[in-house]
């Protein structure tokens, strides 16, 4: 596009760009696409995915015994391997018994597969990202993020045996082995516990998509769900039935202030509040930070199909989110035309840089024009006045 393009041949661009888009931005096919719901299903029990176990080349066994233990087994078929490396460095993980070695430095494998090396997580110790590797969310169960136990430089496939956890993807207890994709994704958080029994007790506890940990007091468990519902019920409403899993915890000891939501995979955050100065509940700024969160993960976790989003379906979930706070306060247009001319100035901006245009091969060079694009399809979505139509029926 040249510098002198006018924003009306910017949206003729977009529109006639629409077509091309649909199939080339498209995620390609998954299982998940299957799982999409009907509005007004109230629950629905998504199928997990098969354990494709057959050849794993190493293995992490865990176990939770009040704290989350874990052996490394990696089964030498061809190449011995005497070395190996966790992915990621972490504050909490430590061998058992203790070693003096230092931090990132190679593990010896050892000649006994009878005796691996083992190893353990403490609860609520701080990681680089603000967030503990393992929460305890009672005497008998922990969260904690298995990204911390995978391996790295590690020849085949590899997996995570967990004997008694709730699955990701069905939310009930069972028995699975997460196999490790390779991919970068930092918040993979799985509830893990004892025995099947105290596991059932937590599933059991649920109350729709939230489950708290014992430590959260009435007071925050109240405010969390006076102003998770609402939300839920209308998006639930607007964009059909999609349920995930909430794990709300309070880190009491934290060194870090607020709250954080977090993404984890499947439709699954964590919701982690920080410091005893939520004992007693959130005051009303609290609150209002906490729906703005919640409208984000309602948004997200209907729109992303893969943990990883490209710049459409991000911008998919930012015009949604717009879409949804400006239709709760009855100004849809007025947000629009506050924010659509600063989208199509950065589009165009952004169309006269081929190096960008080049790179997004097909989908689209930057939030920016993804966001147009969304209005375009807002826009011939309630063209047709007899359909009534908007985005939330696209």
């Amino acid at each position: 596009m040249q510098p002198g393009t006018s924003r009306g041949a910017l949206m003729c661009l977009a529109v006639m760009g629409i077509a091309a888009l649909a199939s080339a931005a498209a995620p390609p096919a998954t299982p998940e696409l299957e799982e999409i719901s009907v509005e007004g299903a109230k629950d629905r029990e998504r199928q997990r995915a098969p354990d494709l176990v057959v050849g794993l080349q190493s293995e992490i066994a865990v176990r939770h015994e009040g704290l989350a233990r874990f052996e490394v087994r990696i089964f030498m078929n061809g190449r011995p391997t005497l070395w190996f490396n966790f992915r990621r460095s972490s504050n909490a993980r430590q061998q058992v018994p203790p070693t003096r070695r230092p931090a990132d430095q190679p593990i010896p494998l050892g000649s006994d597969p009878f005796n691996p090396p083992r190893f353990m997580l403490q609860s609520n110790v701080d990681e680089a990202d603000g967030l503990p590797a393992s929460l305890p969310f009672g005497p008998q169960a922990s969260l904690i993020n298995v990204d911390y136990l995978r391996l790295r430089d590690v020849e085949g496939a590899s997996g995570i045996k967990l004997p008694v956890a709730i699955h990701p993807q069905t939310r009930r207890c069972e028995k699975f082995t997460l196999l490790d994709d390779g991919k970068e994704n930092p918040n993979r958080f799985v509830l893990l516990a004892d025995s099947i029994v105290a596991c059932r007790r937590i599933e059991r506890s649920r109350e729709g998509d939230l489950i708290f940990a014992d430590s959260v007091p009435e007071p925050l468990r109240q405010a969390v769900r006076d102003t998770y519902e609402p939300i839920a019920v209308r998006a639930a409403n607007r964009l059909g039935s999609e349920p995930g899993l909430v794990y709300v915890a309070l880190w009491a000891d934290s060194p870090h202030k607020g709250f954080r939501l977090e993404q984890s995979w499947n439709r699954n955050s964590l919701l982690l509040f920080n410091g005893m100065a939520w004992q007693q509940g959130a005051v009303a700024d609290q609150q209002e930070a906490l729906r703005k969160a919640f409208m984000a993960e309602q948004i997200e976790r209907r729109v992303r199909q893969v943990d990883a989003p490209g710049m459409f379906t991000i911008a998919a979930s930012r015009y949604l989110l717009g879409l949804f706070t400006a239709d709760e306060a009855h100004d849809v247009r007025g947000w629009l035309a506050e924010t659509l001319p600063g989208w199509i100035a950065g589009c165009a901006a952004d169309l006269r840089n081929p190096a960008r245009i080049a790179a997004a091969q097909g989908s689209v060079s930057s939030i920016d024009c993804g966001m147009v694009l969304q209005f375009v399809y807002d826009a011939v979505a309630r063209a047709n006045p007899a359909k009534r139509a908007d985005l939330y029926d696209t």
